[in-house]
């Protein structure tokens, strides 16, 4: 039989785009415990077939790859890239027991993981994009077009079946002892994108601002996840309020007279001080009645005296309390 083109998916024959030639099993275990389960179901319904256990190890060393013949006690251990997920882990171990299999001789493997996602993963026939998942597709193609019928076979994880520990302590141990292999999927390549991406961000943010917006990275020193407002519920008019606050780009006379806008700085209380957002937030002596909430709310959230607008806004916690000020006391930033 010719050999199958790994990807595109189309590549593949009708026959398996159409109807998957190998059979998942993720049932999970009744009112039985999950071990006596477990160990009925393989020495049982999968008892004939020749097994094969396969497992994944993520740690902040490495990532490893490992399957376990019971049959021979032949552990195969793979050591993968540092930043490859478990999850690619766990999809190379049964890709790599498959190809395994295929030298034996029968007429029926059971091959056993503990990762449930990996199995639901390619228990979605004709949604596969990734290059791994695709050649462990091919891999079964090639074993099946021999005669040989391949069972993939969920077993719950740490509840004493013996072949599936012994898996699970070569995975850890190839970390360290495996056979290198240098192979990254969509989503680990996508992942490791992102994190340079993110890092380049951080650094180009942190030379600009050397410059200016020196504010701002005081308030933010790196680049964040996600917006600030996704942590909490604000309304539209809530968010400019601390967005303002935060970039110190207001309509208080300290920034109007910096553009150009005021011919004086000063805030109208006293004609002496500032007006900008420490003083506006902390001392103006129009919204002292307004301020006490504000301060025992601060008092509340932990923060300490004295402080002034930036600090405030390093602390999102507050930002409900500081919108609740600025509304009472009716300022429009």
């Amino acid at each position: 039989m010719p050999k199958i083109p790994r990807i595109p998916i189309y590549a593949f024959p009708m026959n398996f785009q159409m109807k998957r030639q190998y059979q998942v099993d993720i049932s999970e275990s009744p009112n039985t415990s999950a071990a006596s389960y477990f160990l009925e179901k393989i020495n049982t319904k999968y008892n004939a077939m020749y097994k094969l256990f396969t497992d994944g190890s993520k740690r902040t060393t490495g990532t490893g790859a490992a399957f376990y013949d019971p049959q021979t006690q032949v552990k195969c251990m793979f050591k993968l890239p540092i930043d490859a997920s478990i999850f690619t882990a766990e999809l190379v171990a049964i890709k790599l027991a498959i190809q395994y299999a295929a030298n034996l001789h029968t007429n029926s493997i059971a091959i056993f993981s503990d990762s449930q996602s990996s199995l639901k993963h390619l228990q979605r026939l004709g949604k596969h994009k990734d290059r791994l998942t695709n050649e462990i597709v091919n891999a079964i193609q090639e074993t099946v077009s021999r005669g040989v019928m391949v069972h993939l076979v969920w077993v719950k994880a740490h509840v004493n079946i013996r072949p599936n520990e012994e898996a699970d302590e070569a995975a850890a141990r190839a970390i360290r002892e495996g056979t290198p292999v240098h192979f990254h999927s969509n989503l680990d390549l996508k992942r490791r994108s992102k994190i340079n991406m993110y890092q380049k961000w951080n650094t180009k943010y942190s030379e600009n601002s050397e410059k200016k917006g020196e504010f701002y990275l005081s308030v933010q020193p790196t680049i964040p996840r996600h917006p600030w407002f996704c942590e909490g519920e604000f309304d539209r008019k809530s968010i400019r309020i601390i967005s303002r606050l935060r970039f110190n780009h207001h309509r208080l006379p300290a920034h109007l007279y910096k553009i150009g806008l005021l011919e004086d700085p000063k805030c109208p209380c006293n004609n002496v001080d500032e007006g900008d957002a420490n003083h506006t937030l902390l001392q103006c002596a129009k919204y002292n009645r307004q301020r006490v909430e504000l301060l025992n709310d601060l008092i509340k959230e932990n923060i300490e005296f004295p402080t002034n607008s930036c600090c405030l806004m390093q602390h999102k916690t507050i930002y409900s309390a500081i919108v609740k000020f600025i509304k009472s006391t009716e300022i429009e930033l």
